[in-house]
């Protein structure tokens, strides 16, 4: 996969196989980007991080709050992602790839836990550019804003025609028991996805009559920071 996770997250060497090309991997030399979240050149944004990860904020009257973070995976996977573990780990490595710090969570549902139990941070959520708004609070309401940027804060258009993020959650972070058996395998089950770059009530999962795809199909994860 390219990500080394280090002792005990061995499962993902063998969670996907390989993974197709993927557009570059650069962020431009932007060292703002990756220290707080921002874009470097926005007066709403500072260049500094704290070391829970929330990247401050100013909000206008030179006072900083701390805020968290969202994006959706560059890079795309089957539906073995090494179960809830490495789900997870795949958000962690990859804001650690991109310098963005913080600790991470998949919005993923399994037959035994809820995406909404399990994202427990309670924003503001921004998108990695440090000024889109997402979510006030709860990321389990609908989103202020799409997720359109990964991890790099690059756009991020989705693949699979509309649908394009593992969650095996219904639109409210619930489990709908369509989650490729709890995520551990990429053929004979199917895996409800989300739309992240639309923004609707299906953002995070859907109506798994409608939303689930064959897990062999390659979707990325959405990540929050916690």
């Amino acid at each position: 996969m390219g990500w080394v996770l280090g002792t005990g997250a061995v499962f993902l060497a063998a969670a996907c196989g390989s993974i197709p090309p993927q557009s570059g991997g650069s962020d431009g030399g932007n060292p703002a980007l990756h220290a707080s979240g921002c874009d470097g050149g926005t007066s709403g944004c500072t260049a500094s991080s704290s070391s829970s990860g929330g990247a401050p904020v100013d909000g206008g009257g030179g006072t900083t709050s701390a805020v968290k973070r969202v994006f959706v995976t560059s890079k795309m996977f089957h539906g073995n992602l090494g179960g809830i573990a490495g789900a997870d780990a795949i958000c962690q490595q990859a804001a650690a790839a991109a310098g963005l710090g913080g600790s991470w969570t998949a919005w993923i549902s399994s037959s035994q836990v809820d995406a909404a139990s399990r994202v427990t941070g309670f924003g503001p959520y921004y998108l990695v550019d440090g000024k889109t708004l997402v979510f006030n609070g709860s990321p389990s309401l609908e989103p202020l804003a799409p997720i359109t940027l990964d991890e790099n804060g690059r756009e991020w258009s989705g693949v699979n025609g509309l649908y394009g993020a593992w969650t095996g959650s219904t639109s409210e972070g619930l489990r709908t028991y369509y989650d490729c058996a709890d995520w551990t395998v990429d053929s004979f089950d199917d895996g409800t996805v989300g739309q992240p770059e639309t923004k609707g009530e299906t953002w995070g999962g859907g109506d798994p009559s409608l939303d689930d795809l064959d897990c062999g199909t390659w979707d990325s994860l959405i990540c929050f920071e916690q």
